[in-house]
């Protein structure tokens, strides 16, 4: 009988052990995953020649050129029916920070003081959060608590990183297997459970090398209503 018993704990033991070494396989494989994908965003960090361009589902479109420091960042969406395109321009060589604003009844330019931002955490789809994790303990913990699997996304390999935190909401990324770049993004979404589809996707492009100067060039504002604020500060 006590045989019979410390036989059964061996193999309770022993299925333990299994399960914990295929989990730590598991979340080891999770945090080479989430490492590269940070490493990558930091690299790409460095750029001075860099475009991006997200899409939503509701048509908002968002790009981004960065040309030896000088960024412009145009976001472009329906609001009543109506075009509108706001735009951010930031050139530290002219010492200029400018935003622009133009829908169907009118054209605004705000000239403000040059401040650096970082305009390139949503431009990029990486996670607002996962640039913070660029120490190991950090990533572990969230190795930990995320679902990461192989999958097809936009006719490329990807991994599926998944943060569930709320029951029926989802916030997560594709990234491309083979440079470990962002080329999607759910933001909230809330999943339709009979046939998993999801309703607040982001789809993402970035091109390394290919911006020109023509391409970050302040925009001609004739026509627009100029208010000059330089001596403030973009908030």
């Amino acid at each position: 009988m006590k045989k019979k018993k410390m036989e059964l704990w061996l193999k309770i033991v022993i299925v333990i052990i299994i399960l914990l070494f295929i989990f730590l396989i598991a979340t080891f494989r999770k945090f080479l995953i989430l490492k590269q994908v940070v490493s990558q965003y930091e690299e790409d960090k460095k750029s001075t020649n860099y475009y991006s361009k997200s899409c939503t589902i509701d048509g908002e479109i968002t790009e981004l050129w960065i040309y030896n420091n000088i960024k412009m960042l145009k976001y472009t969406f329906i609001q009543s029916d109506q075009l509108v395109q706001k735009m951010l321009y930031i050139n530290p060589e002219t010492d200029e920070t400018w935003i622009i604003v133009e829908n169907a009844k009118q054209k605004i330019a705000v000239k403000l003081k040059y401040s650096e931002n970082n305009i390139m955490i949503s431009s990029a789809g990486v996670d607002p959060a996962m640039p913070e994790m660029n120490d190991n303990w950090r990533l572990l913990q969230m190795a930990v608590i995320t679902d990461i699997q192989s999958v097809r996304w936009n006719g490329k390999d990807a991994y599926h990183i998944s943060f569930n935190f709320v029951e029926n909401e989802e916030y997560g990324m594709w990234i491309n297997k083979e440079d470990y770049r962002v080329i999607g993004r759910i933001n909230g979404t809330i999943t339709d459970n009979e046939d998993n589809t999801y309703t607040n996707i982001i789809d993402y492009v970035s091109k390394y090398g290919s911006v020109t100067e023509e391409d970050v060039k302040l925009p001609d504002l004739t026509g627009y209503i100029i208010k000059d604020n330089s001596e403030n500060e973009m908030e």
